[in-house]
């Protein structure tokens, strides 16, 4: 996961990480993990994230997938 990516799509969208995780219906906390590769995010989650923040196709490959693509 690239989280630098994430948070400048966050940043461009002018969503916080409480805001995201209040759509998730996760904890900050569980957010924070999740951002910082602690954790995954369920493909449940992804496609909020992709609604949330008006992600492309190209985006989500490039902020969730960038391991398995390098």
């Amino acid at each position: 996961m690239d989280v630098n990516k994430l948070k400048d799509k966050m940043a461009t969208s002018r969503k916080s990480a409480e805001s995201m995780a209040g759509y998730l219906g996760i904890n900050v906390s569980t957010f924070y993990r999740k951002m910082n590769g602690e954790s995954d995010f369920t493909r449940n989650e992804i496609m909020l994230i992709t609604s949330f923040l008006g992600l492309s196709s190209a985006d989500v490959f490039a902020i969730f997938f960038a391991k398995e693509l390098a």
